[in-house]
């Protein structure tokens, strides 16, 4: 199933609701809702971009403060989340379609590292930040390595498995192409930590950030990506992005129920690109327990918004 996206995407991150009560408090006097939201590493993206949004959030007089907060990934946030459900009215945290739609398939296959078991309890979709291609695209600086097939016995590095994109789905899309541990060195470390590989040619194809909104066209480079694209230029190396196609990520679709689909970027809109590539993309969104403290603040804030749609499966 192709996602459909419509409008423009928020300005914002990407949360769900999860419990943290003790640090998740509605102050008496101020009235202030402050909703920790559970991210990922560092360097991911969540963290830093959830610090000025609390900021702009608060000069702008909201009566709602986020409180980001670094975790292993998405994966773990779901996972916490199902858990803890039962309290899971004031706490926030970041996933994306993608998880939702692995939830039944928890144990199995390639998603038991990450996801041990099914997750049981259902959410709720309350807005978005992007579609994003982490674990959906790679890049190199070896000349050679032109295609996915061309990536087989090279040394790649990917997020960690507790992360959605950059672990798990990097890992599936390799696994798709018919690349995995067996034929191929594979490592699973943090977004900062396989940047820093590829740069110092510890690594030979990384994974790397870039999210956008399908519906305008209008792409944005994560840091990750930034830094890399900043050390092809200082180093004189060539940068090259390694695409991926619609075909491979209908394979996925039919195999898990996920909504991933493609999009070409022209020359010229990521860093040192000089030609198109195509990446996979999902929904990177807010996901709540319904009818929670945290999911109706949260919903709130999000009404003045711009509207950001996907006819996903993972929609309530």
């Amino acid at each position: 199933m192709k996602a459909q996206f419509v409008g423009r995407t928020l300005a914002a991150i990407a949360i769900g609701a999860a419990g943290l009560s003790a640090t998740s408090a509605v102050h008496a006097q101020s009235k202030l809702i402050i909703i920790p939201s559970l991210q990922c590493p560092l360097g991911c993206g969540g963290v830093e971009y959830n610090v000025p949004l609390a900021n702009m959030m608060a000069r702008a007089g909201s009566r709602i403060s986020l409180a980001p907060q670094e975790t292993p990934g998405y994966m773990y946030n779901i996972r916490y989340m199902d858990k803890n459900y039962a309290k899971a009215k004031l706490t926030t945290f970041g996933t994306e379609d993608m998880v939702l739609q692995f939830a039944p398939h928890g144990g199995k296959g390639l998603l038991k590292d990450s996801l041990p078991e099914p997750v049981k309890n259902k959410f709720k979709f309350l807005w978005g930040i992007a579609a994003t291609a982490q674990g959906r695209f790679f890049v190199t600086f070896d000349p050679k390595i032109k295609t996915m097939a061309d990536m087989k016995g090279k040394k790649v590095s990917l997020g960690l498995l507790t992360q959605s994109d950059w672990g798990l789905s990097g890992r599936i899309v390799l696994d798709t192409y018919g690349l995995n541990e067996k034929n191929t060195k594979i490592s699973y470390v943090t977004p900062d930590v396989l940047t820093n590989q590829l740069i110092n040619g510890t690594a030979d194809v990384v994974t790397s950030a870039i999210l956008g909104d399908p519906g305008t066209g209008k792409w944005a480079t994560g840091g990750p990506l930034i830094k890399i694209g900043a050390a092809s230029q200082a180093s004189g190396k060539k940068l090259h992005y390694i695409s991926v196609d619609q075909q491979g990520m209908d394979k996925i679709n039919k195999k898990y129920g996920t909504t991933h689909f493609t999009a070409t970027l022209a020359a010229g809109t990521l860093p040192s690109q000089d030609a198109p590539v195509t990446i996979g993309l999902n929904r990177d969104g807010a996901f709540g327990r319904p009818a929670s403290t945290a999911a109706s603040a949260t919903l709130r804030l999000a009404s003045g918004l711009p509207k950001y749609v996907c006819a996903a499966a993972a929609n309530p």
